[in-house]
């Protein structure tokens, strides 16, 4: 992927947008554009990286289908992950709320 920038992206908002985006890049000592791209991009990262549906060619299809019909194989650090007792306990009850006294 190239880093040189050659692309615009215009764009169109009221007063009230404008003067938040201007106040928070301000605040993080930012230009707006790089606020904004910054956003935008982490924004359409999360999209694609929870996307359900993937579009593949015949190829990369018959891999996908092949990893997920193999056998898992057993690995030492995540069976020693697993073995390790939660933080959290072994049961956690949510039937019924605790109330705090204070």
């Amino acid at each position: 992927m190239s880093s040189t920038k050659t692309r615009r992206l215009d764009l169109r908002l009221t007063e009230e947008q404008d003067a938040l985006i201007r106040r928070a890049a301000e605040q993080d000592a930012r230009s707006i554009s790089d606020f904004v791209l910054s956003a935008a991009t982490l924004e359409a990262q999360r999209r694609l990286a929870d996307q359900r549906f993937f579009m593949l060619n015949e190829e990369d299809h018959a891999r996908f289908e092949e990893i997920l019909e193999a056998s898992p194989t057993d690995d030492p650090k995540l069976r020693k992950l697993f073995d390790r007792p939660s933080p959290f306990g072994t049961h956690i009850d949510l039937s019924t709320p605790k109330i705090s006294e204070n």
